[in-house]
């Protein structure tokens, strides 16, 4: 997919990838997206949502 030129190409891109990140999120099983992690950082997943939502 080439880089988008205009501010316009810029922001459909990022809504599609923005879209097509949550249908891979909706896709998993409930056990898979809400696991806890082993270690004893936070939960990376939220940790990357709540970025892409600020």
């Amino acid at each position: 997919m080439p880089r988008p030129a205009t501010k316009t190409d810029l922001l459909c891109q990022s809504q599609a990838n923005f879209e097509q990140l949550f249908a891979l999120i909706n896709s998993m099983p409930d056990t898979m997206r809400l696991a806890k992690f082993d270690y004893d950082e936070r939960n990376k997943l939220r940790d990357i949502l709540m970025h892409l939502c600020e």
